[in-house]
């Protein structure tokens, strides 16, 4: 009976032994590059550019993607030799919805695979992921990096509190301003979605290009003919005009008032100025305040 106690005891540290020193192996990441096979020509992963770089041919743009561990694709420009390399920080599996044509710009994903040292397979559940992107720490906003090991996910995750986004929690989920979206990477002027104070969205038309250091949020724009209509509108009071739309009718628009009373927690400056539409930031017709 004592040898039979025994030998269970000797199969049960058998078995335990392997299992303790496979929950802490260490994974190797390994990369392949082949551009005819990989490669989704004249496309991109729209809105999601993290960095654009200048390099001399799509191998070496693929080796900036694989040094970055936000990286999960790259688009590379063959006709262009300044900026002909963009890192994104999605796949076209991650955001399908995203894959849109662009002529002359091609897509190629950052292929991986894992195993562990020695060659053996690789199991998420069982082994310990060890990828190299969490040293130093990438988050922000008090947050610690989780590696990830996982060929169609990111990289490494932040676990972002609720008022943050992105990979790194570098972007604000709910942004209150033009400049909040500024803040988030946008330096193209045009539509985008802010929050009140509820967080429910609503639309307006960011100019982050007029004015060099200054960011502004559309309020109102009306011709000289449709003036008339508004002139005795202050703005204490509510003249929602043409603001459902995605493109702005510089004759006729108005936020609403609770949509400006929103804003008005956020910017430092109030700019007037004529004819903007056509002539573009005139300061023979300015005023700024």
């Amino acid at each position: 009976m004592d040898i039979v106690r025994y030998l269970q005891m000797v199969l049960f540290l058998f078995n335990l032994h392997p299992s303790t020193v496979a929950e802490a192996a260490v994974s190797c990441q390994n990369f392949k590059f082949v551009m005819d096979e990989d490669f989704v020509y004249h496309h991109i992963v729209e809105g999601h550019v993290f960095r654009r770089l200048t390099v001399r041919n799509a191998a070496q743009c693929h080796v900036r993607c694989k040094e970055d561990c936000l990286c999960l694709c790259m688009i590379y420009f063959p006709q262009s030799y300044e900026n002909n390399c963009e890192l994104n920080d999605v796949s076209k599996d991650m955001e399908r919805a995203a894959m849109k044509w662009r002529q002359g710009r091609n897509y190629d994903d950052l292929v991986r695979s894992y195993k562990l040292k020695g060659g053996d397979k690789y199991i998420p559940e069982k082994h310990r992921c060890i990828n190299g992107c969490c040293s130093p720490n990438p988050c922000l906003n008090g947050r610690v990096s989780l590696e990830i090991c996982d060929t169609h996910r990111a990289r490494l995750s932040c676990g972002c509190p609720k008022k943050y986004t992105g990979q790194r929690c570098e972007k604000i989920r709910h942004p209150k301003s033009c400049k909040d979206i500024a803040k988030n990477g946008t330096s193209t002027s045009g539509y985008y979605n802010i929050f009140d104070s509820n967080n429910d969205p609503f639309s307006v038309y960011c100019d982050f290009q007029s004015e060099p250091d200054f960011v502004r949020t559309l309020i109102q724009s009306f011709s000289k003919d449709d003036l008339v209509s508004s002139k005795n509108k202050g703005f204490g009071e509510n003249f929602e005009t043409n603001n459902d739309k995605r493109e702005v009718d510089w004759n006729r628009y108005q936020l609403s008032l609770s949509q400006m009373q929103s804003l008005a927690n956020n910017p430092t400056h109030l700019r007037a100025t004529c004819n903007f539409p056509t002539d573009g930031l005139q300061y023979s017709d300015y005023a700024r305040a």
